[in-house]
């Protein structure tokens, strides 16, 4: 409760909060997460996003919008609208749903899924209000332009509210679309299929990823034929390709299923590693994200708890997101999603690897009076349960 030691003269603290029984929820893994503001956005492979309220303090209650795709999610992003008070969310889907229990379909809604096929070719764009209690569903615009499925999205935000989207896909390419126009603004051509494709904060440059084993930064003033610089994966691990992470300073950090963790720092030394580690987990990495104003990398884990490593001097800090009974095995998790920017404190949302999810708040604390960590005053969110 006392916190661990960070940065020196720095406390870092997670507290969980235990997410219970809800009254509508995902049959089975949940596909994609994102975090805006206190609302918790979720996807599954039934075919519906959902989204859930409010974060970081219960009760935690399914709110507006639900909005069903008419595809399994593969992957989902949201913000806010530059409309006040209304939230962009955009998201890719597969062919495949997975059949859901009967009280969570309306009959009408069951028939709209059965007779409309999804296409995995076409993004989906949703403006809708948030924070609603109506529970209606919205109707997404489809940006079209990819000829095969689309893996991955992303949106660009300005100014805290969404203006771009970005989409990569098995077609060799990743596009840029303009959430004003609802168009398509340049296509960036790869020799492979690319899984992911996301903005450095706050600049105009773009990470892909590609089955070659490749991630490429993409400086959109300069040039969409050539990428200004291409990191090589390290021979022998796995490549991951949601362990990808960049800040806005374009600072890049890959981590392989090893647990090998490079950090590049690109307008000054392109590919050449400035930093490597080692992830002292037990399991692989799953998912890796900037936290606590860029100062540590988190990342979730197939062990089922969150690491975080000091960007300064590769320390790394674990943190138990569960509790479970000392006969059985921590859920792994599987993805990751951080709120709150570059603040000293972050939301971070998670999904275990079967079912389920959990969120807790990070925090990061300036020790001015030289009290040891153990004796100070615990922060005041405490962990509660959610029901």
């Amino acid at each position: 409760p006392g916190g661990v030691e960070g940065s020196p003269g720095h406390s870092l603290r997670f507290v969980r909060a235990q997410v219970g029984v809800l009254s509508r929820q995902h049959e089975g893994p949940i596909s994609a997460i994102a975090v805006v503001g206190t609302t918790f956005v979720t996807g599954g492979p039934g075919g519906r996003i959902l989204a859930f309220q409010r974060l970081p303090r219960g009760p935690l209650s399914v709110v507006s919008p639900e909005l069903l795709p008419g595809g399994a999610v593969v992957d989902l992003a949201a913000a806010n609208a530059e409309v006040p008070g209304k939230m962009v969310v955009v998201a890719s889907c597969s062919h495949n749903i997975v059949a859901e229990k009967d009280n969570l379909f309306d009959s009408g809604s069951k028939r709209a899924l059965a007779s409309k096929g999804p296409d995995s070719s076409v993004v989906r764009l949703w403006s809708t209000r948030r924070n609603s209690t109506d529970m209606g569903q919205a109707h997404p615009v489809h940006l079209t332009g990819h000829a095969g499925p689309v893996a991955g999205v992303s949106l660009q935000q300005n100014g805290g509210r969404a203006t771009f989207a970005a989409s990569a896909s098995d077609d060799c390419s990743a596009r840029i679309w303009d959430l004003n126009a609802a168009a398509e603004v340049v296509a960036l051509g790869h020799r492979h299929e690319v899984t992911k494709a996301f903005f450095v904060p706050g600049q105009t440059m773009l990470v892909t990823r590609s089955v070659d084993r490749a991630t490429r930064v993409w400086d959109l003033r300069s040039s969409t034929r050539r990428a200004i610089c291409i990191v090589e994966d390290r021979p022998g691990g796995r490549p991951v390709d949601s362990c990808v992470t960049v800040d806005r300073d374009a600072r890049l950090v890959v981590a392989d299923s090893t647990g090998a963790m490079d950090m590049f720092d690109v307008p000054r030394c392109g590919a050449r590693p400035v930093a490597q580690w080692k992830l002292a987990a037990e399991g692989s990495p799953q998912s890796l994200s900037f936290v606590l104003r860029d100062r540590y990398v988190a990342c979730a884990c197939s062990d089922g708890d969150l690491y975080l490593v000091n960007v300064t001097d590769g320390a790394c800090v674990g943190f138990e997101v569960q509790e479970t009974a000392k006969d059985k095995p921590k859920a792994p998790l599987a993805r990751m999603h951080v709120g709150g920017g570059r603040h000293s404190h972050n939301l971070v949302a998670y999904a275990f690897q079967e079912s389920g999810f959990g969120f807790g708040y990070l925090t990061e604390e300036v020790l001015d009076d030289g009290m040891p960590l153990l004796n100070r005053k615990p922060p005041s969110i405490a962990v509660h349960e959610m029901h």
